[in-house]
């Protein structure tokens, strides 16, 4: 009974040992897994720290890339302002200038009116003054031909006469005859004097003649012609002083007179190079 029981109590204690040798096991291999499985954990904490240690300088970069392009959109905003300024200035200067030069097209369309008007009248002026340039210088021609006339029948005259004096001057005197008067007491008719007939001189008021102008220079024969004539008060041997603008020229005294012009000669020193055409002519006081 004895060695039974001792039997069943070293069953037992075996048992008992290989279970507590069993327990020792697996508590080192639970303790050995543990080990591991802190090791595991430290590696994946201290990957866990690296990455959050990581994620922490992606952050900052993040963030300081974040600040830059904050930086430059405000810039990038700055500049977009300046350039809607820029443009609204653009805009308002294209506007005025836009509406001045409406306001110089309107003006120069006017003007290009104006100026047709004033050319329309300018060329009617030009053929109405050279009508009466035409016109005058038909008179000035009839006026020569006229004169030339004059010329000719004056040297015809002077001829003549001289003709006369050779004739007189070569007749011999005859010989005293009884009861004849002696040529040297008869009177030659020639010789005998008319009566003369004063007139009363024409006084005309130089206060009533308008001012005049020079409208043609014959420079071959020293005379001109003005635009005053019997209408305006005009007479032969009236003179008159020239003038072009403030500047007095010289005088020239009337020698024909017709209803609307007159042919005056140049009183030396005043000549056909001196005076021109459209210079004043002012009766002399």
């Amino acid at each position: 009974m004895a060695k039974s029981s001792g039997k069943i109590l070293t069953v037992f204690l075996t048992i008992i040992a290989i279970l507590l040798v069993s327990m020792m096991v697996l508590c080192l291999f639970f303790w050995q897994k543990e080990i591991e499985k802190r090791k595991l954990t430290e590696k994946l904490l201290l990957k866990s720290h690296a990455s959050e240690l990581k994620q922490e300088e992606d952050g900052r970069d993040l963030r300081k890339q974040i600040e830059v392009l904050q930086s430059k959109l405000k810039e990038a905003d700055d500049s977009l302002n300046g350039v809607r300024e820029d443009l609204d200035v653009k805009i308002a200067v294209n506007q005025k200038l836009k509406e001045e030069s409406d306001k110089l097209n309107a003006e120069l369309s006017s003007m290009k009116q104006n100026n047709k008007s004033l050319q329309d009248k300018l060329d009617k002026q030009i053929a109405d003054t050279e009508q009466k340039v035409r016109d005058l210088n038909a008179q000035i021609d009839q006026e020569k031909s006229a004169k030339r006339e004059i010329e000719l029948k004056l040297k015809e005259t002077e001829t003549k006469a001289r003709d006369l004096e050779k004739k007189l001057a070569a007749a011999a005197a005859p010989q005293p005859v009884e009861g004849v008067v002696p040529a040297e007491n008869i009177v030659p008719a020639a010789t005998t004097a008319k009566p003369r007939v004063n007139l009363d001189k024409i006084i005309v008021n130089p206060a009533n003649i308008p001012e005049g102008r020079i409208v043609s220079v014959d420079k071959d024969t020293e005379f001109v012609i003005i635009d005053l004539g019997q209408k305006d008060g005009v007479v032969t041997g009236m003179d008159f002083s020239v003038y072009r603008g403030k500047e007095y020229l010289g005088d020239i005294r009337v020698t024909r007179v017709q209803t609307k012009m007159s042919a005056a000669d140049l009183i030396p020193p005043l000549s056909s190079s001196q005076a021109r055409q459209n210079d004043q002519v002012v009766v002399k006081k």
